[in-house]
């Protein structure tokens, strides 16, 4: 059993619920105003890496089930999110033509590790939210397939503004919308498929906070 998963056992649900949520709101309402503003943006991009990843783990505190399905599928969404972004940065032929900043941190073949990490977590909050609903495994992640085209079409324009990538062409091509979805299609067919438990009440806010975040971002000047 891996350090989290350990600690994880070791704590309230609803305490590790609590400082989570707290904490994710923090980092990301006391940053907004600081990445909004041209002055300060490029000190506090220093930052983004580790709010990633501090996001990712806070979500993963939240999650209960440590067996082998849910590693895999953990090892499975950054595997293959790595895969598909190292395959279009280097062909173009996935998502468009485009290529990675240094805002993002450490790279492996052009791709920095934390898209790897952003894979995971959007699709675990996207495959959570999609639980309840009253459908089919295959119609639910048909619409968290959606719900990770939505945030990524709210990212995109910041992104671009704040250096994480740049696109070849002067539109971001519709072939990146379509390639999320159909590659998120996949890893969140797997997710509702594979045995463990996968209730996590973080990960609809966590949702709703990057959404709202990148959101109100795109509105900041250049």
């Amino acid at each position: 059993m891996s350090f989290l998963a350990a600690f994880t056992q070791d704590i309230a649900p609803y305490q590790r619920k609590k400082w989570s949520i707290f904490t994710i709101l923090l980092f990301h309402i006391a940053g907004l105003p600081f990445l909004a503003y041209p002055p300060t943006r490029e000190l506090f991009l220093l930052a983004t890496p580790f709010t990633l990843l501090l996001s990712n783990i806070l979500l993963l505190w939240n999650h209960s089930d440590w067996n082998r399905s849910f590693y895999f599928f953990a090892a499975l969404c950054f595997c293959v999110g790595m895969f598909f972004e190292i395959l279009g940065v280097k062909t173009g032929a996935i998502f468009g033509g485009y290529h990675y900043g240094e805002v993002l941190g450490i790279k492996f073949m052009e791709v920095p590790l934390m898209i790897g990490v952003n894979w995971l977590l959007c699709i675990y909050c996207c495959g959570v939210i999609g639980l309840r609903l009253p459908f089919s495994k295959p119609l639910k992640a048909a619409l968290a397939a959606t719900l990770m085209v939505a945030i990524d079409y709210v990212i995109e324009p910041v992104a671009i503004k704040m250096g994480f990538w740049e696109w070849h062409s002067e539109h971001i091509p519709l072939q990146n919308y379509l390639a999320w979805y159909l590659i998120s299609l996949g890893l969140l067919l797997t997710y509702y498929y594979l045995p463990f438990q996968k209730e996590n009440k973080v990960a609809p806010i966590l949702y709703i906070t990057l959404f709202l975040f990148f959101f109100i971002l795109g509105f900041a000047p250049s």
